[in-house]
């Protein structure tokens, strides 16, 4: 048999005496599973914003902006982003060097 074993148990067109380990068993119920979840997406993202089908989405109305005031708003999100940065690494830094102090004198104590 030179067809293709995947494509014949996604299509269901399986002999089922080709299949007789329980290797295929377990094959045969993941596809199941996984063709259901395929088929239930659908469900799970209507009610998010974006929603699943795109013939009922809206594009939100977005205020006209000119250069300079994107420039302006790149600058001051770049800037928040090192001053986030700074507070993450100093409280790194603190929490690691306060656990190095702590293991230095456990170890000479």
């Amino acid at each position: 048999m030179d067809c293709n074993i995947f494509y014949l148990l996604a299509t269901n067109n399986v002999d089922k005496t080709i299949l007789q380990m329980p290797l295929s068993e377990s094959m045969l119920s993941t596809l199941k599973s996984n063709k259901n979840i395929m088929l239930d997406k659908s469900r799970r993202f209507r009610k998010t914003k974006g929603g699943y089908k795109w013939s009922n989405n809206q594009l939100p109305n977005l205020p006209k902006v000119s250069e300079n005031e994107l420039v302006e708003i790149r600058k001051r999100i770049q800037k928040e982003n090192i001053c986030s940065n700074v507070k993450q690494w100093s409280f790194f830094s603190i929490i690691l060097l306060t656990f190095a102090l702590l293991l230095f004198y456990l170890i000479k104590y």
